[in-house]
């Protein structure tokens, strides 16, 4: 591996996981808002969809979390390979998996964030 592919490596982890942390932060304000629901209204329909929507949630924080250490394994790893010198064959496949699970990563959070922002808006006061 080449100096400069390793660094486009570590650039592409380094926006992965900027978007990443974003969308963790985001899912803590959604998780909030879901509380609030909960608090305002006593009926116990709504503080078991709520309840739903908060463990989806908290489904893609931790998948979100996952990621991010893979992410940080992988920069190790090509930063370790770089310092000695030797070429890592493994190191393509390996960002090519890292980059289909965040894709799919990304998908899914999507639709949480649309189903969480729509139940949201249908329980604000």
């Amino acid at each position: 591996m080449d100096k400069q592919e390793g660094a486009d490596y570590r650039r592409l982890m380094t926006e992965l996981i900027g978007t990443s942390e974003r969308s963790q932060s985001e899912i803590v304000r959604m998780q909030q808002s879901l509380l609030q629901v909960i608090h305002r209204n006593s009926v116990v329909d709504i503080a078991a969809s709520t309840d739903v929507h908060l463990q989806l949630l908290e489904r893609m924080y931790k998948r979100y979390a996952d990621a991010l250490d893979q992410a940080d394994v992988f920069l190790q790893t090509i930063q370790d390979d770089l310092a000695q010198k030797q070429p890592s064959e493994q190191n393509e496949p390996a960002m090519l998996r890292l980059l289909e699970s965040f894709r799919i990563l990304e998908k899914e959070y999507a639709d949480t964030r649309f189903f969480c922002t729509l139940f949201l808006s249908q329980h604000r006061v």
